[in-house]
């Protein structure tokens, strides 16, 4: 009889074992062996049923993309391994974390609500994760963002995904605000969603009907105030707002999915205005600001190439400019297209020098030819030592490195003297021009333009 038993028990025992297989595929994340997005719902849910009270941190590794991009699916995988496993020592014994999406983590805190012991975990994750990852014999650097919500706190869920968003809206919200950093969620991130959407729903129809333009603001040698060159910026032209500043939407563009779009259109309209002016007689050297996602293209050289090819502007005549907050989002890939495009002749400037958190190395690094002080240092260069000191620090820094040094947002004519007497040649700001649509702006070179070698 025990014999005819043994059968039963088995196939018993081997429907145990596929149910718990079964229940690890559904609960689980193969790749990182953490619980996913439907196991952290159901913490959370219980949390918010049994304890009431839960601390919930959403972690976005900032850039990741990228890795994928320059380095291959295989070695991003590596990187996502490293970091499941550095989340998990920075959260500590007694939190839950899981894997909630693509390049995304939770972490969950039960019986707590505690706003300091929670910027102690995030904090202590970015630490982690700032850490550079090694991959297939390449080091990647990606930084991180945090989204925290606290439980009950100043908003009332009642459901788990209510919560879950609200950590995503931190932490988009600390994203867009540089990234690196710990947001905590407020009731009104909320609406501010609701009209980042409405504006982007604007800019994408503003896209397609041709609302954006290009002016461009002269850049002179100083004290003569000679034009040679121009920095292209863009305007949009809203049918109901009139004419709109970057100031206004820039930040949403950027997030947007429409950034390369915009981005490849700026660069095309840049280089054919500057071949339009060399065409006649008046070569100038036109700046363009770079979105980060045009960094991030595996194909960015050849984009670059092509469109001067396009315009057929020398690449002499153009100059791009990267900001230090977007260099540090960057992986080192970028480096090598950078250096082809500057040995060709095109310029590599750092924009906003001084204000971002890039360290002197990034400049050993970078194959840049210019240095552009922003206007923040600028503003109260006569009255403030310390601006003048960094002025003064940047202008020799940049001639040591044999950089050229423009300064940015010159107003009045004793902020160009003093930037002369500190040995900045290169100025740019209302002093000498205001940003011109191309029209304005041919006439205006016309007149002054020095002509530079192509």
């Amino acid at each position: 009889m025990l014999a005819g038993c043994l059968p039963i028990i088995r196939d018993v025992s081997e429907r145990h074992r596929s149910q718990e297989r079964v229940r690890q595929l559904t609960h689980h994340d193969r790749l990182t062996g953490l619980p996913n997005r439907t196991r952290f719902l159901e913490m959370v849910d219980e949390a918010l049923n049994r304890v009431g009270r839960f601390t919930l941190l959403m972690i976005g590794l900032d850039h990741f993309k990228a890795v994928n991009g320059s380095l291959g699916m295989a070695a991003g995988d590596l990187v996502l391994v490293a970091a499941a496993r550095r989340v998990m020592e920075a959260a500590g014994s007694d939190a839950f974390v899981a894997r909630l999406g693509a390049d995304e983590f939770g972490i969950l805190v039960t019986e707590s609500d505690d706003l300091i012991a929670a910027s102690s975990v995030g904090r202590r994750v970015m630490e982690r994760l700032c850490a550079p990852f090694g991959a297939d014999g390449a080091t990647c650097h990606i930084g991180t963002s945090v989204g925290i919500v606290l439980c009950p706190g100043l908003s009332h869920f009642e459901a788990a995904d209510q919560a879950l968003k609200a950590a995503l809206l931190a932490l988009q919200h600390a994203k867009r605000e540089g990234g690196r950093r710990c947001e905590v969620f407020r009731p009104q991130m909320g609406h501010q969603a609701e009209e980042r959407r409405r504006v982007e729903g604007e800019l994408r129809s503003a896209l397609a009907r041709g609302e954006f333009e290009l002016h461009f603001q002269p850049q002179v040698t100083i004290p003569d105030g000679r034009i040679v060159g121009a920095e292209a910026l863009l305007r949009w032209r809203h049918p109901e707002r009139g004419l709109l500043s970057p100031a206004t939407f820039l930040a949403v563009l950027e997030a947007s999915d429409i950034a390369l779009g915009v981005g490849h259109w700026i660069l095309r309209q840049a280089c054919c205005f500057a071949a339009d002016a060399a065409a006649a007689g008046t070569p100038i050297r036109v700046g363009v600001n770079l979105f980060a996602v045009q960094l991030k293209q595996v194909d960015f050289f050849d984009d670059v190439m092509a469109t001067l090819a396009f315009a057929g502007l020398p690449p002499q005549l153009l100059e791009l400019e990267i900001t230090e907050t977007t260099v540090l989002g960057l992986d080192d890939g970028i480096i090598d297209p950078l250096r082809r495009l500057r040995d060709l002749g095109v310029g590599i400037a750092f924009d906003d020098y001084g204000t971002g958190y890039a360290s002197l190395s990034l400049l050993k690094r970078y194959p840049l030819t210019r240095l552009k002080i922003d206007r923040e240092f600028v503003r109260d260069l006569e009255s403030d030592p310390d601006d003048a000191a960094i002025v003064k620090a940047v202008v020799a820094l940049g001639a040591s490195m044999g950089l050229e040094v423009i300064a940015e947002g010159i107003e009045t004519p004793e902020q160009a003297i003093a930037l002369v007497a500190f040995g900045c040649k290169d100025a740019q700001g209302y002093l000498f021009g205001k940003p011109t649509p191309a029209v304005a702006f041919v006439a205006l070179i016309a007149e002054h333009a020095k002509p530079v070698a192509a």
